[in-house]
C-alpha cells in the first residue's frame, strides 16, 4: 500500500513453485515458508526458508512494486565455517535501517546466527555471525531483532533445568562488532524463573523489550543507552494466559499488542504510552466481534501511523483483518479485510 493503508495493490508472487536462486537447481516439490519484510525508504526486504533449509532474500528499490529475478541463499552448509553441520533453520526474522540490513536466525545445531549487508542488500559478507555461546544442556529459542540507525539489538530466549531467561546482544556500529550476552530478565528486586517470547522495538538511543513470564504477565524493560543499562521492569499487564506479543515503536510513541488465550476471552488487545513515558495506561480491545482471532497479531509503526493485522474467522473460513490509526493509537478505523473468506 502506498496510501496509508487505504487499499493495497494485488497479490505479488515472490517466489514460485521452483526454486529461482542461481545457486540451486528447481524441483516441482520445492517450498518456500516462513517469510519476514523489512522497508527503509524506498526499498523493500524479504526473507524466507526454502525446502533446502536455504535461507534466501529478495529486494525490492521501487518501494515493492517489483523485485529481482534471482534470489541470493545467505546461509552455508556447515554453519560459519566449522565442522558442525547446519541444521534445521527456523526463527528467521529481518531488519533494516538505511543502507543496513540484518538477519537473524536460529540453527538446531548450534545457536543463533546473524547476518549483514551494508549496501542495501546488494551483498552480504560470506560468513554468518554465531551471537549464542550456550553451554552443554542450555537451549536457545525464540530469536528476534530490531534496528535504528547503526544500533542493532539481537535477543533470544536460553535456559535449562527448568529454568529461562532473555539474552541481549548490542551493537552500536552496524554490526561490526556485539556487546557481551545480558540477562535482561535479571532485574534485583525480581529473578524472573521462566521468562520467554521477547520482543524488541529500537529507538533513537534505546530499545524495549517486552516479554512473558511465567506468574508475573508480561513485562516491558527499557533502555536509554543503547542497551548499556535498563530501567526497572513495567507491568504491561498481569494476565498470564497471553500468546503473540508484539511491540512497536515510532517518533515518541510505544506501542503494544498480544492476544489472550483464554476461552473465554480470546481477544487482542492494544496499549500505548506517549513520550516513552512507559506508563501505558489501559488495554483497549482491537476484536469484539462474532469473529474469533485465530491466530496472533501482528504490529508495524511509522510516524503517527500504526497498523495491526491478525487472522480471523468463524464456520471453517478464514481471512486477513487489518485495523489502522492514523492519530499515534488513539483511534482506529474498522476492522478492513484483507483477503477474503475464500
Amino acid at each position: 500500500s502506498n496510501d496509508s493503508g487505504a487499499s493495497f495493490s494485488p497479490p505479488l508472487p515472490i517466489t514460485d513453485s521452483g526454486n529461482t536462486n542461481t545457486t540451486a537447481s528447481a524441483t516441482a516439490t520445492d517450498f518456500s515458508v516462513h517469510p519476514d519484510v523489512a522497508a527503509s525508504g524506498n526499498s523493500v526486504y524479504i526473507v524466507w526458508k526454502d525446502s533446502d533449509s536455504g535461507i534466501y532474500f529478495k529486494k525490492s528499490d521501487d518501494r515493492g512494486k517489483t523485485f529481482g529475478s534471482n534470489s541470493i541463499k545467505l546461509n552455508e552448509e556447515h554453519s560459519n565455517g566449522s565442522n558442525v553441520r547446519q541444521g534445521t533453520i527456523s526463527d528467521l526474522h529481518i531488519s533494516a535501517s538505511g543502507n543496513l540490513v540484518y538477519i537473524v536466525w536460529k540453527d538446531s545445531n548450534s545457536g543463533i546466527y546473524f547476518k549483514k549487508s551494508d549496501d542495501r542488500g546488494k551483498t552480504f559478507g560470506s560468513d554468518s555471525l554465531r551471537l549464542s555461546h550456550h553451554t552443554n544442556g542450555s537451549l536457545v529459542a525464540t530469536p528476534a531483532i530490531s534496528s535504528h540507525g547503526n544500533n542493532v539489538y539481537v535477543v533470544w530466549e536460553e535456559g535449562s533445568y527448568g529454568k529461562s531467561f532473555i539474552i541481549l546482544r548490542a551493537s552500536n556500529n552496524g554490526g561490526a562488532t556485539f556487546s557481551p550476552a545480558f540477562n535482561v530478565s535479571y532485574f534485583p528486586a525480581n529473578k524472573f524463573g521462566v521468562s520467554f517470547a521477547p520482543e524488541p522495538s529500537a529507538f533513537n538511543n534505546g530499545i524495549l523489550i517486552a516479554l512473558r513470564t511465567v506468574g508475573s504477565g508480561i513485562l516491558l524493560r527499557a533502555s536509554a543507552d543503547n542497551g548499556a543499562s535498563f530501567l526497572p521492569p513495567v507491568i504491561l499487564s498481569n494476565a498470564t494466559n497471553v500468546s503473540d506479543l508484539r511491540i512497536s515503536s515510532s517518533d515518541d510513541y510505544v506501542y503494544a499488542i498480544w492476544k489472550n488465550s483464554t476461552l473465554m476471552n480470546n481477544n487482542i488487545f492494544f496499549k500505548k504510552s506517549d513520550n516513552y513515558s512507559f506508563d501505558l495506561g489501559n488495554a483497549t480491545p482491537l476484536t469484539c466481534g462474532t469473529e474469533q482471532p485465530l491466530s496472533g497479531p501482528s504490529i508495524s509503526s511509522h510516524g503517527n501511523n500504526v497498523y495491526v493485522v491478525w487472522e480471523e474467522g468463524s464456520y471453517g473460513k478464514s481471512f486477513i483483518v487489518l485495523r489502522k490509526s492514523n492519530d499515534s493509537g488513539a483511534s482506529f478505523s474498522p476492522p478492513l479485510p484483507i483477503t477474503d473468506s475464500g
